[in-house]
């Protein structure tokens, strides 16, 4: 082997370690950069959810009030469905209609896809007094209906119309937080 033969295989040599680095270095800058890529994906989504969560609580703090006045109309819990029963029988007592047999039960409305309380009395009282309570009791500011209504009139000689009967009214029922 001649000397240019050695320093041309040499350079060869040396050539050929330069080409397998530089190779490993391109394959290794972009298995990085597929990485890279993959991270500024998972940042940009991270930073999507941020915003939209950032969106979200400035949109709950915004509305506080609304929803806290919205609940109002809502019977919550024991102590919910304790205040109503008291609303309805102060305003029998306001326009002094007799309220006996009270039945109270919990269910779900098929009408308002939601849990209610179902509250039925049997109740008496002159008939003008039965008009105005039917009519209060319809006006409650709670999410309610009346579900049934029932009466009899009796008309005792020489005396005002007596009216008879008993109702059932169904009141929304939740559990929100606000």
């Amino acid at each position: 082997m001649t000397a240019t033969t050695r320093r041309l295989l040499v350079v060869l040599i040396i050539t050929a370690g330069m080409a397998a680095g530089l190779l490993v270095v391109v394959l290794q800058l972009q298995s990085r950069a597929v990485a890279l890529e993959e991270a500024l994906q998972t940042i940009a989504n991270q930073a999507a959810v941020e915003r939209e969560f950032a969106a979200l609580s400035e949109l709950l703090e915004r509305t506080s009030q609304e929803r806290a006045q919205i609940t109002e109309y809502f019977v919550v819990g024991q102590a919910g469905s304790i205040a109503f029963l008291d609303q309805v029988e102060a305003l029998a007592a306001a326009e002094a209609i007799e309220l006996t047999n009270p039945r109270l039960t919990t269910g779900e409305s098929t009408s308002l896809n939601s849990p209610v309380i179902q509250l039925t009395y049997n109740f008496a009282g002159t008939e003008v007094a039965v008009n105005r309570f039917i009519a209060l009791l319809e006006q409650v500011p709670v999410a309610s209906y009346l579900a049934a209504l029932s009466f009899a009139i009796q008309e005792p000689p020489g005396g005002a119309p007596q009216v008879t009967g008993s109702f059932t009214i169904h009141a929304v029922t939740t559990n929100l937080d606000v």
